[in-house]
């Protein structure tokens, strides 16, 4: 939900923050990733040279063994991350600025 509401290059894609995707190399040749955390996925999308997403759904089963990685550490990290590529972005600003009386 953040990464809809605070990147506009993550608006168009439901799942973000899949484990699981396929890309062409030209997407993020002489690209400077820097990603917080496991999601690279956001930061592909957000800082690459990505012109269209096409999702395909998948269904997990129940988890036989370990443990999710998803705990609050994991959230916070996601937050940073979402905040940092929205600040690159300018949708910090474009989110906030009515808030503040800003207009448009």
């Amino acid at each position: 939900m953040f990464s809809r509401i605070f990147l506009r290059s993550a608006r168009h894609v439901k799942d973000p923050m899949s484990g699981f995707f396929l890309l062409r190399k030209e997407a993020i040749d002489g690209v400077e990733l820097k990603p917080i955390g496991y999601k690279i996925l956001l930061e592909v999308i957000a800082r690459g040279k990505v012109n269209k997403v096409t999702e395909v759904p998948y269904v997990f089963k129940e988890r036989e063994r370990g443990k999710s990685k998803l705990n609050m550490r994991e959230q916070k990290t996601y937050l940073q991350h979402v905040f940092r590529l929205a600040s690159d972005e300018g949708g910090i600003k474009k989110v906030f600025r009515p808030l503040a009386g800003g207009g448009k």
